[in-house]
């Protein structure tokens, strides 16, 4: 596995300022890959190459694979998701097509299941800091559109937010990253929007 000692802790390396533009030139390279080939192409080897850098230079960002493959699964300049406006509806509908689109994408969904592997492999007991904090703030959010919904009366009063978390984006990576049957849907978020506005109704 591609690995080098001496992270921080958090999967980059200790040392002299980043430059950005350095940064965004090998993670369009290393979603190219994961995209065209899965995370059997991603090699640092050979990333190096196709974004015209060193090794170290990849490794004094991300001390392993598995550290990078996190950072297109769970990081990124779009953070998910925004505070939708609107009725009760419309904010979860929005929250499922964002988490829907994000991981529709053939990169992430490729790092995704990297990840996934990868963890299982090393026998990660806990899952990587930037899975923790997409899940977090997505949980929060959908957290408050609940407590919302029931300061207003729309939403019965003992609804879990974080049984409905589960419950409604497990159905969305389900389909989109595990599910064998291909069969193209027109709209694959209003079904679970239906059963997640019924579940909630007072």
């Amino acid at each position: 596995m591609d690995r080098k000692p001496g992270s921080t802790g958090d999967g980059r390396k200790a040392g002299r300022p980043r430059n950005p533009g350095t940064d965004r030139i090998i993670l369009a390279a290393a979603r190219k890959l994961l995209a065209e080939g899965g995370l059997e192409a991603l090699r640092f080897e050979v990333l190096a190459d196709m974004a015209g850098v060193s090794r170290p230079t990849i490794y004094r960002r991300w001390a392993s694979k598995p550290d990078l493959v996190n950072e297109i699964a769970y990081g990124g300049d779009d953070p998910f998701p925004a505070r939708p406006i609107g009725d009760l509806r419309q904010a979860i509908r929005f929250v499922f097509e964002q988490l829907r689109d994000h991981y529709a994408q053939p990169d992430v969904s490729a790092a995704a299941i990297g990840a996934i592997v990868m963890g299982q492999k090393e026998g990660a007991a806990h899952p990587p800091a930037l899975a923790v904090e997409a899940e977090r703030t997505a949980r929060e959010a959908l957290r408050a559109m609940i407590e919302d919904g029931k300061a207003r009366g729309l939403v019965r009063g003992d609804a879990d937010a974080d049984a409905l978390f589960d419950i409604a984006v497990g159905a969305i990576l389900y389909r989109g990253l595990f599910s064998a049957d291909s069969r193209p849907r027109h709209d694959d978020v209003e079904p679970l929007v239906d059963i997640v506005m019924a579940g909630l109704q007072p």
